[in-house]
This record gives C-alpha cells, structure tokens and sequence, in this order.
C-alpha cells in the first residue's frame, strides 16, 4: 500500500512486527512497516505524528554522498587494502590481548561493519574502498573496539577514543555518506 502526505510520500509493507516503524532511506524514500491487518487511517495517523521527523530525515539524505552498492567493485586490491588497515590497527590493542580477527567482506546495505565478539570475526562493508581513509581507520578502530568491548558503553568509546582521539571527527564524517543498493 502507499501513501501520501502534504509533501511526500511513503510506501506501506506489512509484516508479522508488533510495532509500527518507519525508516528513510539512502534513495529518500519514506518506508513504513506496520503489522498485519493494521487500518490505512492507523498507518497515516502514525505518519502524520511523524511527519516533522520524517521531512528532517528527508533532509538530511539530500545533503549525504550516497554509496551505490551495485555500481561498486571490489576485488583483490580492495581487500588487500582493507587487510592492511586491519594489520596496522591492530598492534594498538596489544594491550587489550585481543585474538586477532578472522576477517570478512561483503556488499552490506545498512553498516560499514559488524563484529561477532564470541567468534572474533569482522566483517567490513566492502563500500569502505568508496570513503576516505580515515573514516575507514574509524570503522577498523571500532570493530576492534568490540573485540575488547561488546556494547557501546562508556568504556567501548573509551577504547575507541584511546587508540584514535579524533575519531568524533571522522564518525561525523562518515555519517555524511548514505549506502544505496541501487540507482
């Protein structure tokens, strides 16, 4: 189902979910999800009473570099690469004696990376080739993070902000850019 309010619109997926969500995405379009059997007027209303939130967001993607993932190539030089940041991290967290990690890439539509503590494995957006260095030393930096502490607790930015001190600046600076998985 879609929708229409006074200056966008949004598409309408139902799904076994409890709560009604709504996401913007890279393409700036309006998503609502809502459970199963849900009333049209429910669903607008809920759009309605986050409307303000909705055209911020809209905003704000106008203003991001977007990413399309279908258009990206990533080959053995891209991986190398990556390998090599992850080696050149690493020996900051001598301290912390973390294993080191078995690494992993792929295409990922919502994250730069991902960590499985348990299993200490990285998995890093192989869109990473696509934004500048340091944004992609942030990402490494913090999924090493993770191997240390699982959460984003005080002492997981404590971490992070012990081995990269400016990474505030370049976190910002990676929000600038958007993944899209196609034009």
């Amino acid at each position: 189902m879609d929708g229409r309010c006074e200056d966008f619109s949004y598409q309408v997926i139902y799904k076994k979910v409890r709560h009604m969500t709504i996401r913007v995405t890279a393409a700036a379009q309006v998503i609502v999800t809502a459970p199963y059997g849900y009333p049209k007027e429910t669903v607008r209303g809920f759009v309605e009473a986050k409307s303000d939130w909705i055209r911020k967001h809209l905003a704000q993607m106008q203003e991001k570099q977007t990413i399309v993932l279908s258009e990206l190539s990533f080959g053995e030089d891209e991986e190398r690469q990556l390998r090599a940041l992850v080696d050149a991290c690493f020996p900051a967290f001598a301290d912390y004696r973390i294993p080191e990690p078995e690494l992993r890439f792929r295409k990922m539509k919502s994250r730069w990376g991902s960590c499985n503590k348990a299993r200490a494995s990285i998995t890093l957006n192989q869109a990473l080739c696509a934004v500048p260095a340091e944004c992609r030393t942030y990402v490494v930096v913090h999924e090493l993070a993770h191997l240390v502490e699982a959460n984003h607790s005080a002492a997981f930015y404590r971490v992070v902000e012990t081995v990269l001190p400016k990474y505030k600046e370049y976190e910002k600076r990676l929000k600038g850019y958007a993944l899209q998985n196609e034009k």
